[in-house]
């Protein structure tokens, strides 16, 4: 990853997934585990927006005129709930093919990833985190999917 805002969010969570993973109060009470996958799944669903946001940004910086870019940059600070419907509806914005070529890259399993991070952070920031049966484990692993995706996305717009 190049994008420096999202290289520093990946970095952050690199380390709570560390630190939890690592502290024997964390691994041994499976509620305090839990809870932590639930406060992980807000975070890493934020870092895929914040990533989508940067990285569609900054190849328009790159690639396109100033007045061009600032509109870009606009448009991508009001993105929201980026699951991945919506990451595919962003990439049509930049071209048919673009969403395309995305939907060859991305498979069920991180399409499942995405939409299980972005559905998991609605329902926990609605106040419905008791119906989540997250789990860190589970959120571990979609992490590692969605981190592929955004270096899916920052693979494409760096062409």
């Amino acid at each position: 990853m190049k994008c420096q805002p999202v290289v520093n969010y990946k970095r952050h969570l690199d380390s709570l997934f560390d630190k939890v993973s690592q502290t024997d109060a964390f691994t041994n009470d499976p509620e305090l585990l839990s809870q932590w996958g639930k406060y992980l799944s807000v975070l890493v669903a934020g870092f895929l927006e914040v990533a989508v946001r940067e990285i569609y940004a900054a190849h328009a910086s790159r690639k396109a005129a100033p007045h061009i870019a600032s509109f870009v940059r606009q448009r991508m600070a009001r993105v929201q709930n980026v699951d991945s419907d919506r990451i595919y509806e962003i990439a049509r914005w930049f071209g048919a093919d673009w969403e395309a070529e995305l939907r060859g890259l991305l498979d069920v399993q991180h399409e499942g990833a995405v939409n299980g991070i972005v559905g998991n952070r609605k329902q926990i920031a609605h106040g419905n985190d008791q119906r989540s049966s997250v789990t860190f484990a589970q959120v571990r692993d979609w992490y590692k999917l969605v981190v592929e995706v955004v270096e899916t996305l920052e693979m494409q717009c760096e062409r």
